[in-house]
C-alpha cells in the first residue's frame, strides 16, 4: 500500500496539473510555486493517499474493491466518450481515424449495457460493509469516499471549470 500511494505522488500531481493547462479541470491546478512546484496537485494526491487507505480501513482486499469500483466507471465515461467522437461533438480537435459504426458506437453501447448489468449482480453490501459481532454494518468511510470520489468532486470540478470558462 505504502509503494502505491509514493508511485502516485510521483505522476498523479502532474496529471492534474497537464489536465489544468489543457482546461480540463481548474486553472488553479496549474499554478506553481515560487520555486516551480505544484502545490495545489501534491496537497490533492497527498490527501487522497492518506485518506482512501484510511476509508478501507487499510484493508487490501477492500482496496482492490475500490479499484474494480474505478475500472467500473471507466468502462461506462470511456465507450460513451467514444460514441462522442464519432458523433464529432468533440470540442477540441481529435485525430482523424476512419470512423467504424461496429466499432464507435454498437460496441460501445454492448459494453456500458454489460457494465450496468454487473453493476446489478455486484454485492454491494458485502463490499461496502464490515463485519462485526452484530452483523455486517455499514462501512461509511468507504461509502462517502465513493461518494465524495465520483460524484462531488467530479461535479464541484466540473462547476468550477464551467464558471472558469464563462
Amino acid at each position: 500500500m505504502f509503494g502505491i500511494n509514493v508511485a502516485a505522488s510521483f505522476h498523479t500531481p502532474r496529471v492534474l496539473e497537464a489536465m489544468a493547462k489543457e482546461h480540463q479541470a481548474p486553472q488553479w491546478l496549474a499554478k506553481r510555486t515560487r520555486h516551480d512546484f505544484p502545490v495545489y496537485p501534491f496537497i490533492i494526491t497527498l490527501a487522497l493517499a492518506i485518506f482512501i487507505p484510511m476509508a478501507f480501513q487499510y484493508n487490501m482486499t477492500a482496496i482492490i474493491v475500490l479499484s474494480a469500483m474505478v475500472r467500473f466507471f471507466e468502462f461506462i465515461v470511456i465507450p460513451l466518450g467514444v460514441i462522442r467522437f464519432y458523433r464529432g461533438a468533440n470540442v477540441e480537435p481529435v485525430l482523424t481515424a476512419e470512423r467504424n459504426w461496429l466499432t464507435d458506437v454498437l460496441l460501445p453501447v454492448l459494453s456500458v449495457a454489460f457494465t450496468i448489468f454487473l453493476l446489478f449482480k455486484f454485492d454491494w453490501v458485502g463490499e461496502f460493509g464490515i463485519s462485526t459481532a452484530q452483523g455486517i454494518v455499514p462501512n461509511w468511510f468507504a461509502i462517502i469516499g465513493m461518494a465524495v470520489g465520483f460524484v462531488i468532486l467530479p461535479a464541484g470540478l466540473f462547476m468550477m471549470l464551467r464558471h472558469e470558462k464563462s
